[in-house]
């Protein structure tokens, strides 16, 4: 493999890429040319070689391959992964079905939203047990919902009828509530 050439490409952000090209002399003949290329005959193997690139991911190897690193990932599995794993799995969101960048933050959001109303509808059932008659975590999970407690089972997320407590009591939110 020789070098033959310098080649600059510009991507879609204008950001313009330089490559060093490499090409065998001639590849009709190589017995690995199977392994090597699926090109036509006649057409050697070009190797497009781009250093700033390389060495990005030579760092990045290095970073993945460090101690810290290494325990960062291993808490990221007990920290991050179970949300993304229940928004997927309990609340069915796989996709995002609206685009650009505002409409998707919002989108991803409001799933998180809801996942974390799951988690605090999971506490007020926890918390709601407690026999402690003046537990301020019990009074807050109460305000938030309603004076009302919402256990949360294996049933889906649906519309229910969600009322303001203390001096506007009676009067209906119209929000989520969990089942």
């Amino acid at each position: 493999v020789n070098f033959q050439r310098y080649a600059y490409r510009t991507d879609r952000y204008g950001y313009v890429r330089d490559f060093k090209v490499y090409e065998c002399e001639d590849c009709s003949d190589c017995p690995l040319r199977t392994q090597c290329t699926t090109a036509k005959s006649g057409k050697n193997r070009k190797i497009f070689y781009n250093p700033v690139w390389e060495e990005l991911k030579h760092r990045a190897r290095q970073s993945l391959t460090s101690e810290t690193t290494a325990t960062i990932y291993r808490q990221r599995k007990i920290d991050v992964e179970p949300v993304f794993g229940h928004v997927k799995a309990l609340l069915g969101f796989t996709r995002f079905r609206l685009r650009g960048l505002p409409k998707v933050a919002t989108e991803a959001n409001l799933y998180f939203m809801a996942n974390n109303m799951r988690k605090l509808a999971r506490l007020a059932c926890l918390y709601g047990k407690n026999t402690y008659p003046k537990s301020s975590f019990r009074f807050w999970i109460g305000i938030f919902l309603g004076q009302r407690t919402f256990c949360l089972g294996l049933q889906p997320l649906y519309i229910s009828r969600v009322y303001l407590t203390g001096s506007d009591s009676g009067k209906w939110l119209g929000g989520f509530a969990l089942s």
